[in-house]
């Protein structure tokens, strides 16, 4: 799991700065909503996800999905808060 950037209190990751095989799979398994643009020293990121949405995704979807638990295709369609007490 990838480590998430911090820009003006947004904790989020670039896509294509995950690696290939998580990329492929998150543009199959994520809503176009949940893509956000952010604006770094002007510079327009557009392949960005919250991290929250990413680590959600990559404990629930993708480790459980590579574990052979689940075989079908799942769409992130809304944002999924996380407890960090469960942790």
């Amino acid at each position: 799991m990838e480590n998430p950037k911090l820009y003006k209190g947004i904790e989020y990751v670039q896509l294509d700065e995950l690696p290939e095989e998580q990329q492929l799979r998150i543009k199959e398994s994520f809503n176009e909503g949940l893509f956000v643009k952010i604006l770094v020293n002007g510079k327009l990121c557009e392949d960005c996800i919250l991290y929250k949405d990413y680590s959600y995704w990559f404990h629930s979807v993708f480790i459980v999905s590579n574990n052979g638990h689940q075989e079908r295709a799942v769409r992130i369609t809304s944002a999924t808060p996380i407890n960090k007490n469960d942790n």
